[in-house]
């Protein structure tokens, strides 16, 4: 069987996203329409490790999504 036959998922459940990257000149670059996601729940984050180790960057995604497990590598 399909898993989508086996979990009965809301009419109402929707899906958002966001994409963004860093830039040095202008910070955090939105790729896609701003949307309020402060109630995320995971945020995936993918970047040099320089970058990945950059605790100024990870606190600003923290800051961003406060709710959601934040998983990169």
């Amino acid at each position: 069987k399909k898993l989508a036959s086996i979990i009965k998922l809301p009419s109402n459940l929707i899906m958002k996203t966001e994409q963004r990257h860093w830039d040095e000149n202008k910070g955090w670059v939105s790729e896609s329409i701003k949307a309020d996601l402060k109630d995320a729940q995971l945020v995936l984050v993918f970047g040099s490790p320089q970058h990945m180790q950059n605790k100024s960057l990870f606190d600003e995604i923290r800051q961003s999504y406060p709710q959601a497990y934040i998983l990169g590598g």
